[in-house]
């Protein structure tokens, strides 16, 4: 095979490829990085939805109801994570009465400090400035400092001290630290030693009543306790739920994901397979116009006909509407008139005979021994006293003539000038 110039660039292009890839090799680390993806369609919409969710796959029944008008079932557990739940009158005394008889209600520390739910929850808020700041330096110090076992560190506990310090460096308000149940009470993951929680939280939980349920700090905090009240119980978790759209941090869509925070929000809620959790979020309500309509449909379509018929009723219809015809009676000129009218167009023939005898009348004065004439004589003695022509006088005298339109106009117009003739001259003695 004979040698080109072409096979030379060939191989000179082979040559520094192979040198590029090998630099790229040597000088360059390939890592695998997770990016989450900006939240989507519902995650938008609903900060919970992650975290119900979550609780459907475990059996448990979800319900969000708009508000908290209604007490949710015996033996539920109530999310209170409205701020308006108390807008109306007597829902504390409800909500009271409804957890002594059985229900299980969870809220936020903060809350406690509300004037209603002051007077019968029995926890309230603790807080030493010289503990929190310990505790927030060691909380965003990695896993390997401070406290750290020493026995090997579990992987799943690296990796999500691993996620805590990542979100640390992303955002100041963000902090994990470790929790654990309390040995001597009930545990609800006894199985699991430490609990991560990614959340900002500087407060702890005390209360004069015996325990049920807590998460400890690691510096002696209560980041979570449950006590008993009448037949039911009361859990407090330090820091807020953080349902909102968006929300990083918490039991939100993202902070969910954070740590062991599904963990300590099932053992929060002490949730079960066939269990049934409510989560007020808010104080919703209908619009005027759907609370209309659910409360008063029948009367709304009432008036709505009734509107329609109105309005109908005070359309125009076929033009404008005419002025009514006055009550007084007709002249008698105009009744003549009428009755020539219609009588010219429906019968010629009684008009015809309506005017021979009209002229008969005025001849009958005028014309001596005027009865006693033939037709003939009759229509010659007239052509003689008025002028007229006596032939066309004659064929006018004739009922049964064949006529049209026009030729019943022309024969009744000339008997007519024949007889006003008659009339404007003297009467014969």
């Amino acid at each position: 095979m004979k040698l080109t110039r072409g096979h030379g660039q060939l191989v000179a292009v082979l040559l520094v490829s192979a040198i590029g890839i090998a630099w790229l090799a040597r000088n360059t680390e390939w890592v695998q990085e997770e990016v989450k993806g900006e939240p989507r369609g519902e995650l938008l919409k609903d900060g919970s939805l992650m975290a119900k969710q979550a609780l459907s796959r475990l059996g448990v029944k979800v319900e969000t109801p708009l508000n908290l008008s209604v007490m949710p079932p015996p033996g539920a557990t109530l999310i209170l994570a409205s701020s308006n739940w108390d807008l109306f009158e007597g829902r504390d005394a409800k909500l009271r009465a409804w957890v002594e008889a059985g229900g299980h209600l969870v809220l936020e520390a903060h809350r406690v400090n509300d004037e209603k739910l002051g007077q019968w929850i029995p926890v309230s808020l603790k807080r030493n400035h010289d503990e929190d700041e310990e505790a927030t330096e060691e909380s965003t110090e990695p896993a390997s400092n401070g406290d750290a076992p020493a026995e090997p560190p579990d992987p799943a506990a690296s990796q999500a001290n691993e996620t805590s310090n990542a979100h640390t460096e992303q955002d100041t308000d963000e902090a994990c630290y470790r929790l654990r149940e309390r040995v001597e009470l009930t545990q609800r993951f006894p199985e699991q030693n430490e609990l991560l929680r990614c959340a900002w939280s500087e407060q702890g939980l005390i209360s004069g009543r015996p325990l049920l349920w807590a998460l400890d700090t690691q510096d002696g905090r209560v980041d979570a306790m449950r006590v008993a009240q009448g037949q039911g119980r009361i859990t407090v978790i330090a820091g807020g739920f953080r349902f909102q759209p968006l929300g990083t941090t918490g039991f939100g869509n993202l902070g969910i994901l954070e740590g062991d925070n599904l963990a300590v929000f099932v053992a929060l809620l002490d949730a079960h397979k066939g269990d049934t959790v409510w989560l007020v979020q808010d104080e919703d309500r209908d619009a005027l116009l759907v609370w209309l309509w659910k409360h008063g449909a029948p009367a709304i379509v009432l008036a709505a006909l009734a509107l329609a018929f109105a309005l109908w009723r005070g359309f125009v219809r076929l033009g404008p509407v005419i002025t009514p015809p006055s009550q007084a009676r007709r002249s008698l000129a105009e009744q003549i008139r009428g009755t020539a009218q219609f009588l010219w167009y429906r019968e010629p023939q009684a008009l015809h005979a309506a005017q021979m005898r009209a002229l008969h009348e005025a001849a009958h004065n005028h014309i001596p021994a005027y009865a006693k004439l033939t037709d003939a004589e009759q229509a010659l003695a007239i052509a003689r006293t008025t002028g007229a022509d006596s032939k066309a006088l004659l064929l006018a005298f004739d009922p049964n003539k064949p006529r049209k339109q026009a030729q019943w106009a022309d024969d009744l117009s000339l008997l007519e000038s024949v007889r006003r003739n008659l009339l404007e001259r003297r009467t014969t003695p």
